[in-house]
């Protein structure tokens, strides 16, 4: 937990109090500061040691769990002597009054300074001091000038590299890496213009021709150039190479948004006429020319601008969906004019997503599905991601903004403070990562998933404030330009965790971070007459699978390839990994990259786990001895039922081999003198069962399972607020308004399996993880991170004594089985309960474990 636990210690105090130090009497402040967060780091640990493991997953730090005397000795003789298993029992304990404590209310991870922190001081720290992150490096501008920096310390380029398309009028204007090169020209003085360079990722530079007065950014391997010779302005498009192609086209580069993309094979293009078609991934037309504007495809369709008068060059017309073919689908009855239609379309028509878009029509968004059938309305609204949109409801649903899935069925209501229904006029708007940065009704900015969870947050507190997020890169990196510490101001970069990775700042720092001279030796600019690179690619463990690079042979910098596997029969793709001196990202599976140095490619494979179905059909039930205190102990009815034939029925489905559940009563009260909650635990299904013959192993796979706690409340430590801070977090990693069902697949060890009667004792819990198999609950490994997708830091799934020695003895069935949380957690909202409820029961139905994805189950 403690990654997560410097998410609001270091995140709050370190940033606020002790983070520089210009002189060295402030270093000597900075250093007291530091020890006496050290000393209230330490109290903290003691004190909350048992929080700790909750936010591990492990519920034995919030019960301290001892075994019972019956159930320490797992002997067959010990086991054999329990005639039946007991039911729950809470010894009495001094009654508590909760009034003196603090309700928790649900905070979020904040950015924060970590050990690896890197800082650089900058004579002046702007909006438009740093750059945002692509290709895993970032520019940085001094007196005019820009530097390359890795994101891991190395400077790329020095401070002489300026920006080179004038064009561009939106954003910021910085020299940015794509596709592993960069675009800019040699800085020459205020007066002056350098030649066009083109910097890649090695350090190696390529000068171009002095005529070109203008090339943007690249896009997909493609950069429009400008050149003015001879007293003429011609357009055409270059390669990372930047050798010229695709001479046939008579192209009109002058606009911001000349350069697009490759999408679903089609690029949009600016005919010599100004009028836009499509050409495929060679640069052979594919839609002629004939539109006054054109988006990008998405999922085979695009929005254009349906000339009224086809030789006319204004952008004037309709505006209609079109296929690859470019057949006209719908007609949105909306009609544009004027010039710029990328930027602008996304005002009155979405593009379709998850199978759906909308229209707006006068004061309302229509939402229609690819077979042009009105799914929904709503006052305002985002795009699908995900399956799901941002929707202010045109009925009363108690909330501002609401999340619907393709079906227009509400998933979850949002809190009030979060943003204004007017806001979802741009966003949220999701990256490439599935994830949003937005500004909520404060102004305050933070980051969300698809379904609306809050995974980084602003900090602001005393006069200091971290904010001003930008949206992540393809890089998994966040720009934040708004932190302020005591008055002054710095940016920073963040990673999808929340850790600070660079700050940049006016003033000097002391030793608390790792100081990054802006003057060290880059690694070029370096003159190469060949860029020519080998990939190559292996399977483990061989029998895995087969997989491919094509085309074969070497590549050229900035060249196309696409990685290709084929699983053999049972097995199933978990990871790709490249070798350890390969600086980018590892591709993923038929998607193309670009090449950029050497690369060493190894596809990994997993195995299918042989699946039978359980032995036996009966229900089973123990206890678990828990200590809530020194003289408050609990003891919890493990309870199953296992059905042979899967015939079962739970919220999980209507055929199932079953389901296993430590019974918490949520509506019972804990009260201990820190804390007072209650506690939901969601059923785990029982996924099969596996027999090792050789070693005599008998395991029970089960998948999903949550802990929640409700109406959470903390007494501060002696007045001190960090207790109740690390309840926060206990909440934020839970959510304990709307319980989730955490997609993990696992299995208990069944000893002293009695084959006449099913009957068990649990041993230690198994998790599986799809790059290193099966291990034991609790291992670090288990936590994902990964670009493309954030995970909870402290969520390592269930701890592996969860259920360990409890025997599972034949039990009556019982009929009292908490599924969902009661209306009481809800304050008697029957409404908020039912949400809640549809939510859960559609996580239920639609669960899949990251095992059932991998193999296709």
């Amino acid at each position: 937990m403690k990654s997560l636990t410097r998410i609001f210690i270091l995140g709050s105090i370190m940033l606020a109090m002790a983070i520089f130090a210009p002189q060295t009497s402030k270093a000597q402040i900075l250093k007291k500061l530091t020890q006496k967060l050290e000393k209230v780091n330490n109290a903290l640990d003691k004190v909350n040691e048992g929080v700790e493991d909750v936010m591990n997953g492990d519920l034995d730090g919030l019960f301290k769990s001892r075994n019972n005397r019956q159930q320490q000795n797992s002997s067959n003789d010990t086991a054999s002597e329990q005639e039946s298993a007991p039911e729950e029992v809470v010894e009495e304990a001094e009654v508590l009054d909760e009034s003196d404590m603090d309700e928790v209310e649900i905070e979020y991870p904040v950015p924060f300074i970590t050990e690896n922190t890197k800082y650089m001081q900058l004579p002046y720290i702007g909006d438009n001091a740093v750059s945002s992150v692509h290709d895993g490096v970032f520019a940085v501008s001094r007196q005019g000038a820009f530097s390359f920096w890795r994101i891991t310390g190395e400077k790329l380029f020095d401070f002489e590299w300026e920006y080179c398309s004038e064009l561009r009028s939106y954003g910021t204007r910085f020299p940015e890496f794509h596709n592993g090169v960069a675009v800019a020209r040699k800085y020459a003085g205020m007066y002056s213009k350098g030649t066009i360079h083109l910097l890649y990722l090695d350090g190696s530079i390529k000068e171009l021709d002095p005529d070109w007065s203008q090339v943007s950014q690249f896009e997909d391997g493609l950069a429009v150039v400008t050149d003015k010779s001879n007293f003429q302005t011609n357009y055409f498009y270059i390669n990372t190479l930047g050798e010229r192609v695709y001479p046939h086209l008579k192209i009109n580069g002058n606009d911001e948004w000349s350069i697009r993309p490759i999408r679903d094979g089609l690029r949009a293009y600016a005919s010599g006429t100004y009028t836009w078609g499509y050409i495929d991934t060679k640069g052979n037309v594919a839609l002629k020319p004939q539109y006054g504007g054109a988006a990008d495809f998405s999922e085979g369709y695009a929005w254009v601008c349906l000339k009224s008068d086809p030789s006319s060059i204004l952008s004037d017309g309709e505006i209609v969906l079109i296929n690859t073919q470019g057949d006209v689908l719908y007609r949105s009855g909306l009609r544009w004019s004027g010039s710029n239609f990328k930027q602008g379309y996304q005002s009155l028509v979405s593009d379709v997503v998850d199978g759906c878009f909308y229209v707006r029509k006068g004061d309302y968004y229509y939402y229609y599905n690819t077979l042009f059938e009105q799914i929904g309305i709503a006052d305002y609204g985002s795009p699908f991601y995900a399956g799901m949109a941002y929707i202010a409801p045109t009925v009363d649903l108690d909330c501002d903004v609401c999340i619907v899935d393709t079906n227009f069925d509400v998933v979850r209501r949002l809190g009030d403070k979060m943003m204004f229904a007017t806001d979802l006029r741009s966003q949220p708007r999701f990256t490439s990562l599935g994830v949003a940065t937005v500004k909520d009704k404060s102004i305050s900015s933070y980051v969300i998933s698809p379904s609306g969870g809050v995974l980084i947050d602003s900090y602001d507190r005393d006069g200091d404030h971290i904010g001003s997020f930008w949206q992540f890169t393809e890089s998994g990196m966040m720009r934040a330009t708004d932190i302020r510490i005591r008055g002054v101001r710095y940016q920073g970069i963040l990673n999808t965790a929340g850790e600070m990775e660079w700050l940049f700042g006016e003033e000097p720092a002391d030793d608390s971070l790792i100081i990054i001279d802006t003057d060290i030796d880059p690694i070029g600019p370096i003159k190469r007459t060949t860029l020519d690179y080998d990939v190559t690619v292996k399977c483990s463990p061989a029998e895995g699978g087969s997989a491919s690079i094509s085309p074969t042979g070497r590549f050229k910098y900035g060249e196309e390839a696409l990685l290709s596997a084929t699983p053999n029969e049972d097995w199933a793709v978990t990871h790709i990994e490249v070798g350890e001196e390969y600086y980018g990202f590892a591709p993923k599976l038929n998607e193309p990259f670009y090449v950029t140095e050497n690369m060493d490619i190894t596809v990994h494979f997993a195995k299918r786990d042989k699946k039978e179905a359980p032995p036996v059909t009966n229900s089973f039930a123990g206890v678990k001895s828990f200590d809530i205190d020194d003289d408050y102990t609990v003891d919890i009815t493990i309870y199953a039922e296992l059905d042979t034939e899967g015939g079962i029925s739970t919220p999980y489905g209507e055929q199932t081999y079953g389901y296993i559940v430590a019974m918490f009563d949520p509506t019972y009260r804990f009260v201990t003198p820190n804390i007072a909650t209650y506690i939901f635990g969601a059923p785990l299904r029982v996924h099969s069962y596996q027999h090792d013959k050789e070693n005599d192993l008998h395991w029970l796979v089960v998948d999903g399972g949550s802990y929640t706690f409700g109406n959470l409340k903390a007494t501060p430590n002696n007045g001190n607020s960090l207790d109740a801070m690390l309840f926060n977090m206990m909440i934020a990693f839970d959510g304990f308004s709307s319980p989730s069902i955490t997609p993990r697949h696992y299995r208990i060890e069944m000893l002293d399996y009695d084959a006449e009667t099913g009957e068990f004792t649990c041993g230690k819990i198994q998790t599986y993880s799809p790059k290193y198999g099966w291990l034991w609950g609790g291992d670090k490994r288990l936590v994902v991170k990964s670009k493309g997708m954030f995970s909870t830091k402290t969520d390592y799934g269930l701890p592996d004594n969860l259920f360990e020695g409890v025997r599972m003895k034949c039990s009556p069935k019982r009929n009292d089985v908490w599924w969902f949380p009661p209306l009481l957690w809800y304050d008697g909202n029957q409404s908020a309960l039912d949400s809640v409820v549809e939510q859960m029961g559609r996580s239920y139905r639609e669960y899949k474990s990251e095992y059932d994805i991998l193999f296709g189950e």
